[in-house]
């Protein structure tokens, strides 16, 4: 006489595991490329859900464009700003997110 066992063994393994890493701080990179011509990239990182404004300036001060003004998730994030209607020149962007703000620099050349 014969016994036959059979054994069932399923094994789940995922296909895909994301992994979220949270910065730590409120950062705001220096655009790329610059000096630039027509449109550049500017990142930043937020520690916490926030509601943010990006906002570009002339070197008189004066509010020539806002790129963001949303709430976003904690993490890396990044916004293109394309130029291509303003004139060639120094400008500013500058980031508020909660009590952080910070500006940089940039160089528009055409």
């Amino acid at each position: 006489m014969a016994i036959a066992v059979i054994f069932s063994l399923i094994i789940s393994i995922p296909v895909s595991a994301t992994i979220i890493y949270v910065p730590a701080d409120f950062a705001l990179q220096q655009n790329y490329p610059n000096p630039f011509n027509i449109s550049t990239t500017i990142r930043y990182t937020l520690p916490e859900p926030l509601h943010i404004t990006i906002d570009i300036y002339d070197i008189l001060g004066r509010k020539a464009a806002t790129l963001i003004d949303k709430p976003q998730f904690a993490g890396y994030h990044q916004v293109v700003w394309n130029a291509e209607v303003f004139t060639s020149g120094v400008y500013l962007y500058k980031i508020t997110a909660g009590d952080f703000t910070e500006s940089r620099k940039m160089i528009l050349t055409k």
